[in-house]
């Protein structure tokens, strides 16, 4: 399957393997079935920083974003998450 990130190492001639595992419902059972801790899975988030502008936020498996922290560092007063449809609109990636 081609996501933005095979394409891009492809067009890069990045030497990459694509892994694919079972649907998972929460991140302790992707965890189990890879078997790692949940502290070594990188959940990476997408961020709504404004209309039509996103940033991805990659954070440990066993934390949670600091939102005030997180709008102090891009300097807004508002962030948000986009539901499902605009995720996938914005990066081309599904849940």
């Amino acid at each position: 399957m081609d996501t933005p990130a095979t394409l891009a190492a492809a067009q890069l001639g990045l030497d990459h393997e694509v892994v694919t595992y079972q649907r998972v419902r929460s991140i302790q059972e992707g965890a189990a079935a890879q078997g790692i801790a949940v502290a070594d899975i990188v959940k990476t988030l997408v961020v709504r920083r404004g209309e039509s502008d996103y940033v991805y936020v990659l954070v440990p498996g066993d934390r949670e974003i600091d939102w005030p922290k997180l709008r102090a560092h891009l300097g807004v007063r508002r962030l948000s998450l986009p539901d499902a449809a605009e995720a996938k609109e914005a990066t081309g990636y599904e849940r």
